[in-house]
Formats: structure tokens, sequence, C-alpha cells
């Protein structure tokens, strides 16, 4: 199996137990906080290598990254790629009710720290048949695109969390674009409801070089 290189996110994610989602100028208790190794990246990057996959994580942690180099490191990730920057990590702040309910705020931290030098070393640094990785949660997305394009690797890209900036992004020059149904709604300019056939044909349309991989979420 080829080496995949994920230029991709490290969140901490800090989560509070509570009676109920925070209302605006109230101040709440919380029952519980527990801080969890997350990330869109990261989670992508512990997946493929559980599944057996040889995984390099390019990317950056603040001061307080110990617990999410740990986790890479246990779940066989090669972190040696993972930047150390003055900060903090990225990191969400999560509220979780006890219906189920929940609220997010995210902060990026160091993964828009990342350097470009950096993103451009790991690139140069792999084999010629390896996959690049790419989500919507670190910085330099499009010229990492283009060093991976030079080199001739296949650019696997999720535009999650879907942003307007997506659409300016080269996504012409992807191998393979992987979306569920709100970010291809958003691709697309359509509604989330849409026919997920009906989404698909829109964005093989619009990008017919892509593959298209819609999950139904």
């Amino acid at each position: 199996m080829a080496v995949v290189c994920n230029i991709g996110s490290l969140n901490l994610d800090i989560v509070y137990g509570v009676p109920h989602i925070v209302r605006p100028g109230e101040t709440l208790a919380s029952g519980g906080r527990i801080v969890h190794p997350g990330g869109k990246g990261a989670n992508q990057s512990v997946a493929l290598a559980r599944a057996g996959a040889t995984v390099r994580h390019c990317g950056a942690v603040g001061e307080d990254g110990d617990l999410l180099l740990a986790a890479l490191v246990e779940s066989g990730v090669d972190g040696s790629a993972v930047l150390r920057c003055p900060g903090p990590s990225g990191h969400a702040v999560i509220q979780v009710a006890d219906d189920g309910e929940n609220s997010i705020v995210l902060h990026a931290g160091a993964n828009h720290a990342i350097p470009v030098s950096h993103i451009a070393a790991s690139i140069a640094a792999l084999p010629e048949d390896a996959v690049v990785l790419l989500q919507n949660e670190t910085c330099h997305i499009a010229t990492a695109i283009d060093l991976a394009q030079a080199r001739g690797l296949a650019v696997w890209f999720n535009p999650a969390p879907f942003t307007a900036a997506v659409l300016d992004l080269p996504l012409d020059r992807i191998a393979v674009l992987v979306v569920n149904q709100h970010e291809a709604a958003g691709l697309a300019a359509s509604s989330p409801t849409e026919d997920p056939i009906v989404l698909t044909a829109a964005l093989r349309q619009r990008w017919p070089a892509v593959t298209i991989v819609l999950t139904l979420g």
C-alpha cells in the first residue's frame, strides 16, 4: 500500500458535560470535563494506520500538544513531521447537554501556523507513489495541491468543514474528492436534501476528471 502523507489538523477536544447548552448571558457549572485527542486530520491518520496503511502526518501542535502526538504514535502513525509551535494547539470547546445536544467552538491554533516550507519539504520527501491527503482545517491547501501535483502525486481532499473558500481551490487538480451530502450541496450550489445521485452527477459534470466519493450523511 502507498504511503499516505496527511497534511492535517490536530485538535484537543475539550468536552464539558452540562445540563443544557449555555444560554446568552448565562453562567453554567459543568458536571465534568474530559480532554480527547481529535481533529479531522488526526482522526483520518489514526483510522488509516489502524486499517494497515503507512501514514505520515504533517501538521503542527502547540505547547500543549503532548496528548496529540502520543495518540498518533500509539496508533502507528509517523508523527516526525509534526511541528511544535508557540501558543496553543488547535482545539474545540464542546458542550454536551444531558439530552445529547451539543455546541462546539473551534480555534485553529497551531493548525494555521504550518509554514509553507515545511509542507514543501514533507511533500518533497515522499516516494513517487505516495498519496497526499488534505482537509479544510489547515492552511496553505492550494499550495499543497500545487506542490503535490508538480511531483505527480495523487491528492485526496475532504473539504470539511465546508466554507465558501473551498470553491476557490484548484479542485480540478485533485484525484479524489470525498464529501458528505452537506459538502456536496455546497459545491454544487444545491440542497443537502437533493438526491445523492443528482449531487454526485453535478460534481462529476463540474470536475469530470475527479473521482467523487459521496458519503450518505
